[in-house]
């Protein structure tokens, strides 16, 4: 759990999984238009999906901010109207460090909605490393 708000992620990653965030959302607000009858059923399971949609969203916010060389704290902003808008703009054209900075390496370039959503230091972490034997001659006598 603690991926999701360290390293940094790069513009059109963060583009194009708030884009996938918003479509889902969006679909479910139409769900819930349609079923007005079973509101009762609808309305819980959209609280936790509006849930879920804050979390990641905030998660993919720090961690634009942390490519920019900002401080995560500074996503709360997104909770003030109108300059909430100013910094999503920021976060959407506003270029990256190069290289290095204080929360990490550069982002990756390659799109991975999946791995933007849920972050995996595992590939980072883990090395499998093949030994060979070689056969060595007993000890003589």
């Amino acid at each position: 759990m603690n991926n999701l708000f360290i390293g940094r992620l790069a513009r059109l990653n963060y583009f194009l999984v708030a884009v996938v965030l918003f479509v889902i959302v969006s679909i479910f607000n139409v769900i819930i238009m349609i079923m007005t009858s079973l509101a009762f059923i609808v309305m819980p399971i959209m609280f936790i999906a509006y849930i879920v949609y804050i979390f990641f969203g905030f998660s993919l916010a720090i961690r634009r901010l942390h490519d920019i060389n900002w401080s995560g704290w500074l996503s709360l902003v997104l909770l003030i109207p109108i300059i909430n808008l100013v910094l999503a703009l920021i976060l959407l054209f506003k270029r990256g460090t190069e290289g290095n900075n204080e929360y990490g390496s550069g982002p990756k370039t390659d799109i991975d909605i999946f791995g933007t959503l849920w972050p995996s230091r595992l590939n980072d972490t883990v090395q499998t490393t093949t030994q060979t034997t070689t056969p060595t001659e007993p000890p003589q006598l």
